[in-house]
């Protein structure tokens, strides 16, 4: 190969691999102002308050060369890569909303439940990239050479945004108990 490549961490590669890691955590204090339709069996709810939102995700792709011989340098082109990207996402904002409730019979009631916010998104990045191996022609433009050795880059960046959340769900509630009921249901998030 060439100082261009192919390079046995990328493109000679004999192995690679994904993993990705989403977590997401939600924390929320509404007022909640109860309404009764015309009818007793229809009733809901409008809310507002404050939201709280953290996003994080871990992106990795880690890959490994084969046994092949390098014709500028005579050593076997092995080595690995592992390309690292980690996000974080806090959002704090204003969130307003409401739900709808049917009651089918006593105790059992079908509805739904909607929440939009605007919301300000104070964000992280990081980049991590790992190469090593007995390569000499290692990405040159950002890593560098690299003979039988390992290289690093690390990069990150930080700011601020303005974000969107909305939110619904279509729910069954089941009243177990005057103070205790069972939801069950299907919900939707867009951040």
């Amino acid at each position: 190969p060439g100082p261009a490549g192919p390079h046995a961490q990328t493109e000679r590669s004999t192995l690679q691999s994904i993993r990705i890691r989403s977590d997401l955590q939600t924390a929320e204090m509404s007022y909640r102002r109860y309404w009764v339709g015309y009818t007793p069996k229809i009733s809901g709810t409008f809310l507002a308050g404050i939201r709280y939102t953290r996003i994080t995700e871990d992106f990795l792709y880690h890959t490994e060369g084969g046994q092949f011989d390098n014709a500028s340098t005579g050593l076997p082109d092995t080595g690995e890569m592992d390309y690292d990207l980690e996000t974080e996402n806090n959002l704090l904002g204003f969130q307003t909303g409401g739900d709808m409730w049917i009651t089918i019979r006593q105790g059992v009631r079908i509805g739904g439940e909607t929440k939009v916010g605007i919301y300000g998104n104070h964000h992280k990045v990081h980049t991590n990239i790992e190469v090593y191996g007995n390569t000499s022609e290692l990405i040159p433009e950002f890593i560098g050479p690299a003979v039988g050795s390992e290289k690093e880059l690390n990069e990150e960046f930080s700011g601020n945004r303005v974000a969107f959340i909305g939110e619904a769900s279509l729910d069954v509630g089941f009243d177990l108990s005057p103070r205790w009921s069972l939801r069950a249901g299907y919900e939707v998030l867009f951040a």
